[in-house]
C-alpha cells in the first residue's frame, strides 16, 4: 500500500508520544558524548590554575582567589588577577584556612574557618575583622549574596540548634536578617545555613536550610511585604524523603528559579506564580546510588546556558560538569580535564570564563551548547507535551517554514470524591471539598482504596500529592504527615512510596512523583496524619498521569477537564488559541522557527513540530492567531475549518480505499 496512506496512522501515532520527562519533571540526561564533543570540549578550551574561590572583578577589575591546594587547611593565600587568570599576583597571607572570597561594592570579604569574616578597602592588601559567626560556624561560596542595597552571609560550618543569616549596608555594621529559632524550635543539633540568594527580578530573598528533616527547605522573604514564608523542597521520585536545603540556584526567567538539590540528583523549579516547586529533572541508576548531588550552579546571562557541578557520597567518581538551556535537557561533559574523579566546586563566572576549583574554562556560546546537547539540532518531526508556565527548547536542524501542531489534552485528577474515602481514628466531618480530622493523640489513617472506578494503569508515572493544616504552629514541633501510594507485586508484596508534609497552622502542600512498575498492581493512596492532638485539614489532593502540577489557569484541578483557555508563546510571540477538546488542532504557521516554547495557560497540550507540507500530512491549516486578539473572535472560524476539513479528510480516505 502507497505510504501516503499511512499519513493519518503517522500523525496519530505521533501524537501519543507523550514525554513522562516533561509530564512530571523527570528530564532528560544526557550521558553519551555527541558528534561534536571532541571538537568543542578538547584541552585548548581548559586552563589548570594556580587558585580556587574565584571571585566576582572588582571595580579595577581585579579578581581575587584563594591558593589551591589538595588539603584545604593549607589554602590561606590570597590572589587577585587583573587578566582574567592569565596571571596571579599574592597580595595577603591568613594564618588560618581562607574558606570563600567575595566582592561587593569594591569591597574585598573573606571568612576563614573560625568564622572570622574580614574585608578590604584596598584591593586585598590589607583586612579588618567585621564580623563574628556563632561556634564552629563560617562562610562558603553559597553562603554570600548580594545585591546593589545590601549583603548577606549564611552561617555553615558546624550543625547545631541556631543558624543565621547576617545583613549589611555597608560592609562593615551587620544586623541579623534570618533566625532559624524564629521560625522553627530546633532540637536536634542538624541546623546549618545552605544557599543564600537574592531574586534579580523580584523583591524576594531565599535562604535554603538544610538538616533537619522536619524543617529543611527554602525559606522565601518579600522584601516588600516583608513576610517569610517556608518551602519545603520534593523528594526524588520513588524515595520517601524530604530533600534538604538545596545548595545552588538560577533564574532562568523572571518567573521561576532553579533549585540544584544536596541529598539526591534532582533540579527543581520554583514557579513564583504559583507558588509551587516542582521537579524538572532527576538522575536516576548509578547516579542515584552513588549519591550524587549538585554543590554549586550558574547561568551565563549572556547565553542562557545553566552550568552545575555534581559531586558523590561514595566517591564513585560522578564528578561532573552538566550544562543545559531549559533545565529539562542536560548534558553531561566529560574529558581530559573533567573525568568524572575531580572536584569541580565552587563555580563562578568572570569574563569570558567559567571558572571551576583550580580550573579555568572558556564559556561556551549559545551555539555551541545547540551542537553539544542537542547535536547540532533535532530533526523533524518532533512530538513533546507542553506544561504550563514551563519554557521548553526545541532547536531544529532545518527551521525554516515550520509547521507547529498544538493539540488539547484531557486532563484528570483522578482522585475520587472525599465522600468515598476512609478514615480510621479521629472524628472526621467533610466541608466542602476538605475534610477535617480532630484527633486526641492517636494514629489517623485516611484511606483511598482501589474500586472499579478508581484504579491505575502499571507501566505509568503519576503525579500524587495534597494540602494539609493544622491548628497547631508548625515552630511548636508538630510532627510531619505522610501521604503515599502503595502498591503490590504478584506475589503480594506491598510496596510503598510517598513523601513527608510538614504540617503548620497555614496551608501545606506536596506533589511528588510515583511510578507503577509493570510488574505490580495499585493497591491504596493512605495519608498518615501526625500522631498528636490536634485539629487538621485535608484539601487538594492530586493524582494525574496527564499532569505534573495540580495548578491549571490558577485554579486546582478538580475531576476530568480539558485544554481551556490556551494561550501559547513560541519565540516571544503569543498566540491566543482559546479552547481545544481532546484531540482539536490548533496549526500554527511559522517561516523561521528559534524553538523557544511556553505554555502561558491552559493545563497542558500535545505539541508536534514538522516542516511546512502544505497538507502533506491530512491536517487542517488554520491561519496563525494574531497576537493580542481575542479568543472568542476565532472559536466558531476554526470550529468550522475543523469540521470542514474531517469531512474532507474522510472523503479522501474513502476515494482511496475504493481505489484499492
Amino acid at each position: 500500500m502507497p505510504l501516503k496512506y499511512f499519513f493519518v496512522a503517522w500523525i496519530s501515532l505521533s501524537l501519543l508520544m507523550v514525554f513522562s520527562e516533561q509530564i512530571h519533571g523527570l528530564g532528560i540526561i544526557i550521558d553519551n558524548p555527541s558528534n561534536h564533543h571532541e571538537e568543542l570540549l578538547n584541552e585548548n578550551r581548559f586552563d589548570i590554575l594556580p587558585v580556587t574561590y574565584v571571585s566576582d572583578p572588582d571595580e579595577r577589575g581585579y579578581i581575587y582567589g584563594v591558593n589551591y591546594h589538595e588539603y584545604r587547611s593549607e589554602r590561606k593565600i590570597i590572589y587577585r588577577s587583573s587578566d582574567f587568570g592569565e596571571t596571579w599576583e599574592e597580595v595577603y597571607h591568613h594564618r588560618w584556612e581562607i574558606t570563600s572570597v567575595y566582592v561587593w561594592k569594591n569591597l574585598v570579604f573573606f571568612s576563614d574557618i573560625k568564622g572570622q569574616i574580614f574585608v578590604s578597602k584596598d584591593n586585598g592588601k590589607n583586612f579588618e575583622k567585621v564580623l563574628q559567626l556563632d561556634d564552629g560556624k563560617y562562610a562558603v561560596w553559597w553562603s554570600w549574596a548580594s545585591n546593589d542595597d545590601f549583603l548577606l552571609i549564611g552561617e555553615y560550618g558546624r550543625k547545631s540548634n541556631d543558624a543565621k543569616v547576617y545583613k549589611t549596608k555597608d560592609g562593615f555594621h551587620f544586623q541579623v536578617f534570618f533566625d532559624i529559632r524564629n521560625h522553627y524550635n530546633v532540637t536536634d543539633k542538624n541546623c546549618h545555613i545552605h544557599k543564600v540568594s537574592i531574586d534579580p527580578y523580584d523583591s524576594l530573598v531565599y535562604v535554603c536550610v538544610g538538616d533537619g528533616l522536619d524543617y529543611r527547605g527554602v525559606y522565601i522573604y518579600n522584601l516588600t511585604s516583608k513576610q517569610w514564608k517556608f518551602r519545603n523542597v520534593k523528594n526524588h521520585p520513588n524515595v520517601i524523603v524530604v530533600s534538604n536545603g538545596p545548595l545552588a540556584a538560577t533564574y532562568p526567567d523572571r518567573h521561576r528559579v532553579f533549585f540544584y538539590t544536596d541529598n539526591f540528583p534532582v533540579v527543581l523549579e520554583y514557579d513564583k506564580q504559583k507558588d509551587e516547586i516542582t521537579i524538572i529533572a532527576a538522575w536516576f541508576g548509578w547516579y542515584y546510588s552513588v549519591g550524587m548531588k549538585f554543590y554549586d550552579a550558574v547561568k551565563d546571562p549572556r547565553t542562557g546556558i545553566h552550568y552545575t557541578v555534581s559531586v558523590d557520597y561514595l566517591d564513585a567518581n560522578a564528578k561532573y560538569l552538566w550544562i543545559s538551556l531549559d533545565g529539562i535537557t542536560w548534558y553531561r561533559i566529560d574529558n581530559r580535564v573533567i573525568n568524572g574523579s575531580k572536584i569541580l566546586y565552587p563555580m563562578h563566572i568572570a569574563g569570558n570564563w567559567l571558572f571551576m576549583n583550580n580550573i579555568r574554562m572558556k564559556l561556551l556560546t549559545r551555539e555551541e551548547a545547540v551542537r553539544l546537547i542537542y547535536n547540532g539540532g533535532l530533526n523533524l518531526p518532533i512530538s513533546t507535551t507542553l506544561i504550563e508556565g514551563r519554557t521548553v527548547l526545541l532547536p531544529v536542524k532545518n527551521p525554516k517554514n515550520i509547521t507547529v501542531v498544538v493539540i488539547g489534552k484531557r486532563l484528570q485528577n483522578l482522585i475520587p470524591n472525599p465522600e468515598n474515602w476512609i478514615v480510621r481514628g479521629g472524628k472526621s466531618e467533610l466541608r466542602g471539598k476538605t475534610l477535617k480530622v480532630t484527633s486526641s493523640e492517636e494514629n489517623v489513617i485516611i484511606d483511598i482504596l482501589k474500586t472499579k472506578k478508581f484504579n491505575l494503569k502499571s507501566g505509568r508515572w503519576y503525579t500524587l500529592g495534597a494540602c494539609i493544616k493544622a491548628n497547631v504552629s508548625w515552630k511548636n514541633r508538630l510532627s510531619q504527615a505522610f501521604i503515599s501510594m502503595w502498591t503490590e507485586n504478584q506475589e503480594g508484596a506491598i510496596n510503598i512510596t510517598g513523601s513527608r508534609i510538614q504540617v503548620s497552622n497555614e496551608w501545606r502542600c506536596t506533589y511528588f512523583t510515583v511510578y507503577i512498575p509493570e510488574s505490580s498492581r495499585f493497591n491504596r493512596i493512605r495519608i498518615y496524619l501526625p500522631n498528636e492532638s490536634g485539629t487538621y485539614w485535608i484539601k487538594d489532593v492530586f493524582l494525574s498521569s496527564q499532569m505534573g502540577s495540580p495548578i491549571v489557569n490558577g485554579k486546582f484541578l478538580e475531576g476530568d477537564t480539558y485544554s481551556k483557555d490556551v494561550k501559547i508563546c513560541i519565540d516571544n510571540r503569543t498566540y491566543y488559541i482559546g479552547d481545544l477538546k481532546p484531540g482539536a488542532k490548533y496549526i500554527i504557521k511559522l517561516e523561521i522557527l528559534n524553538g523557544k516554547f511556553k505554555l502561558l495557560s491552559g493545563g497542558s497540550v500535545d505539541l508536534v513540530v514538522t516542516k511546512d507540507r502544505k497538507d502533506g500530512f491530512n491536517l487542517v491549516l488554520v491561519e496563525e492567531a494574531i497576537e493580542n486578539k481575542k479568543t472568542s473572535n476565532n472559536l466558531m472560524f476554526i470550529l468550522f475549518i475543523t469540521l470542514t476539513g474531517a469531512l474532507i479528510l474522510l472523503l479522501k480516505v474513502h476515494i482511496l480505499l475504493k481505489r484499492e
